[in-house]
């Protein structure tokens, strides 16, 4: 049997059909769930291996490839901050169920992150006072926001439908077109200086 225990945890270990050896920790205490556990993740994984389907992956484990691949890139903390509202929603569901509804339904609802943390901290701020703390209102985000945030979860459904084979087709997500762009002027004498 290839299933053991680490002190009160059961972890399996076996073969793919490639010969690729793997261990895991299975995360139960009963031998029972180990024991069933570890058949449906031997099946599935030759159902990957032989058949060709494609691998029940969650969203946070695209996540954190997404990160890991993305190590080097100047905007990571961005990156990080998008992903954590992506989280909230999809925290635990499997990229094949992540549909376009759930993804518009999620920016649809979607308010500054930052004024809750300031209203917390009004909150804590006028309780240490003894005043009345002030009624939250959330303050909805711009279409900007709201772009990058789709652009977000766009580029990393692509990877996985593309570089990755986790998904077979990944979800079409329109990214709404940002209209405020600052316009420029000539100063005084621009037109004069050369580019």
């Amino acid at each position: 049997m290839s299933l053991f225990r680490r002190n009160e945890i059961w972890y399996a270990s076996y073969s793919l059909p490639g010969g690729k050896r793997i261990k895991e920790s299975l995360g139960t205490k009963d031998k029972r769930q180990a024991q069933e556990l570890h058949d449906k993740r031997k099946a599935e994984l030759w159902r990957v291996e032989k058949l060709g389907d494609l691998p029940d992956v969650t969203f946070e484990e695209a996540c954190l490839r997404w990160l890991e691949e993305k190590a080097d890139k100047k905007s990571l903390d961005s990156d990080k901050s998008r992903i954590e509202f992506w989280l909230e929603h999809f925290e635990g569901i499997r990229l094949k169920d992540i549909s376009e509804a759930k993804i518009y339904s999620a920016v649809s609802r979607m308010h500054n992150r930052k004024t809750k943390e300031i209203w917390k901290q009004k909150v804590q701020a006028a309780i240490r006072k003894g005043k009345e703390p002030p009624v939250y209102e959330p303050k909805p985000v711009s279409t900007q926001t709201k772009a990058k945030h789709l652009a977000m979860i766009k580029a990393i459904l692509r990877a996985a439908e593309r570089d990755w084979k986790w998904l077979e087709k990944a979800p079409v997500i329109k990214i709404p077109a940002v209209r405020n762009k600052r316009v420029r002027w000539l100063g005084k004498g621009g037109s004069k200086t050369p580019y």
